[in-house]
């Protein structure tokens, strides 16, 4: 796990090894629709938003547009076309990489929750601060003179 830390906040929850290992096991699933990214979405509720790595959210968001398409696989060709038509920085490299991330292939359910639930976290320290700000910064009102 690593942790974010953002100035005057608590420890964030992140996990960027399970966040790849989603990435791959959905990569590592040639059907379609793909089925590892249809449970990780209608099963764990899964978002993009829900990784913490923006070159994670950016390929699963590109993960999901090809999905729903329905006509081509998740695959290493289509994921790269589909980055090198927005031109993205993300070389093809990147992708080996997760394609090779063969051992958390089975766990996708399992990872999706726990990504999910990190967000969640997240989320709840989001509005933990937001509360604390408006505390301590009352929203004053304008009065005319």
């Amino acid at each position: 796990m690593t942790i974010l830390q953002f100035p005057g906040t608590r420890n964030l929850p992140s996990y960027p090894d399970i966040e790849r290992a989603v990435l791959g096991a959905i990569l590592h699933n040639p059907s379609i629709p793909n089925a590892a990214l249809k449970a990780a979405i209608e099963i764990e509720h899964l978002h993009s938003l829900a990784f913490t790595i923006p070159a994670h959210i950016k390929i699963f968001q590109r993960m999901v547009k090809i999905h729903w398409g329905g006509k081509l696989p998740i695959n290493l060709e289509t994921l790269t076309e589909a980055f090198l038509a927005k031109l993205v920085e993300e070389s093809p490299e990147f992708f080996r990489g997760l394609y090779t991330e063969v051992e958390f292939a089975r766990k996708v359910l399992e990872y999706a929750r726990i990504i999910r639930e990190a967000s969640q976290a997240r989320g709840l320290v989001a509005v933990d601060v937001n509360e604390f700000l408006l505390m301590k910064f009352p929203k004053r009102s304008h009065r005319s003179v």
